[in-house]
Order: structure tokens, then sequence, then C-alpha cells
């Protein structure tokens, strides 16, 4: 047994060496920086096709409809704006959160800060801070596809699966009708 550990660990190093070799041009430690800064370079473009507006709209089984409006910013902190919205496109519902976002290998990550709230005297936006020991406030998806105009993630936690579209910097919620709503749906 001893033996044949050691004939495969023998066989294992060997081609690696003659794998290694062979590279054209390159020794190994070229062949592994180049890998490297191609991967840097690959998540780094991932991350700037996320900054900036996403859009997502979704009907509701018993009628209605959710929408949000995700803003990330080149800094790593991003603000969300959820609404729930009735047939007749009343707005039920709306919380904007804010937190922090980022990206590592094929895992989209949030950590959620606070509610936004606006001081009804002043008029004044307000965080109210989250919990940041309670672990449903650190969300994890893989992402399952990524361009500049489209961005699919599923949940870890849930299973969940979203699909936003990139949107005008310009893009206003408020100014959105029931047609606009279905053009940026999926």
């Amino acid at each position: 047994m001893t033996h044949l550990r050691y004939l495969t660990t023998l066989l294992i190093v060997s081609t690696m060496t003659t794998a290694c070799s062979n590279l054209p041009g390159k020794t190994a430690d070229e062949f592994i920086q180049t890998a490297t800064v191609e991967h840097e370079d690959s998540q780094a473009k991932r991350r700037l096709f996320m900054i900036g507006r996403w859009y997502g709209h979704q009907d509701m089984s018993g009628g209605g409809s959710r929408e949000q409006l995700m803003t990330r910013y080149a800094d790593g902190t991003y603000e969300i704006v959820f609404r729930m919205l009735d047939d007749a496109e009343k707005e039920l519902y709306r919380k904007t959160e804010t937190g922090m976002w980022g990206i590592a290998g094929p895992v989209y990550f949030t950590i959620y800060l606070g509610v936004i709230d606006i001081d009804p005297i002043s008029g004044q936006r307000m965080l109210s801070p989250a919990d940041r020991q309670h672990a449903m406030n650190y969300d994890a998806y893989r992402i399952i596809d990524l361009t500049d105009e489209r961005f699919r993630y599923e949940s870890y936690n849930s299973g969940s699966v979203y699909e936003i579209r990139k949107v005008p910097d310009d893009f206003d919620l408020e100014k959105l009708d029931k047609a606009a709503r279905k053009a940026y749906s999926f």
C-alpha cells in the first residue's frame, strides 16, 4: 500500500512538472502570475458592471407587484428601494435600505446596515442602524449571470433567484407606468 501511494505521488508530481515545463515560453511562476492577473481583471470587470442603478419588477401571484431599485456605488456601498404596488399601481409599501456590497469569485454579497427614514419634520434622511450581530443582515448569493445589462443571482439561504436589469442613472421609480414596468421585466 505504501509503495502504491509513493508511485501515485511520483506520478502526480511528474505530471505537474512536465505540464509546467511545457508551457509555451513561460515558467510555472509566470503561468501562475498570468492566471492570477486574468482572474483579477475578470473580477474587476464584473465589479464595474455592477456599479450603477439596477431595477427589478415581479408580478405577485395574489395580484399587484413588487419592485426594487438598487444603486451600487464604487465605494462598496449600496442603497435599495423596495416597493409593493396593488393592481391599480398604488403604492402599498416602501422601504429604503443601505449597506455594503461586493463580489468574491462567484459570490455576490451584501451587508445590511440599516433603514433610511425621512424625518417628518425636517425632511432629512436619517439612518436607523441595523443590529450588526444579527445573522440575517449578511447575505450571500451565487452569481448565475452578469453582464453590463443584466444580473441574475441566487440566494444561498433561501434558494430564491433574482433578476434585475441595468437602468440609466436618472431612472426614477415615481415616473414608471405599467407599460414601462413590463418593459423592464424579464
